[in-house]
């Protein structure tokens, strides 16, 4: 991509007017894993490895499906591999929460009746 004229080149590229108003916009708080829910589907204990401030840190806090490591830290990475590997009771708390986080959030059935839910509601509010 070129880096001189940035501006220029998006104009040009996607046809922006030129009173468009390019924003620098720090998006890493809403960034979450495209795969997170197969590996919730995996039913296998998970580690989110990532920055303290991404939404996949923030989404698994919430729904305790993972360990998170939210710092460059080897001794404490391999201290929760380690603590995986030996404590089941923590291991399978893990993969249920998951499991129940998949089923309530990224099941195909859900997903499709909250899709026609929205476009319903959309549809009566023409009205």
């Amino acid at each position: 991509m070129p880096q001189k004229n940035d501006r220029f080149y998006a104009r040009r590229r996607y046809n922006y007017s030129s009173r468009a108003i390019l924003l620098k916009i720090n998006n890493i708080g809403l960034c979450i894993s495209s795969k997170a829910h197969l590996f919730m589907f995996a039913q296998k204990p998970i580690v989110v490895y990532s920055a303290p401030n991404t939404g996949i840190v923030r989404y698994a806090r919430e729904g305790k499906w993972a360990v998170v490591v939210d710092r460059r830290d080897p001794k404490y990475l391999a201290d929760i591999f380690m603590k995986l590997l030996f404590d089941e009771k923590e291991r399978f708390a893990l993969i249920k929460n998951a499991r129940d986080i998949a089923d309530r959030n990224h099941n195909l059935s859900t997903i499709q009746a909250r899709f026609l839910e929205l476009i319903q509601s959309l549809y009566r509010n023409l009205d």
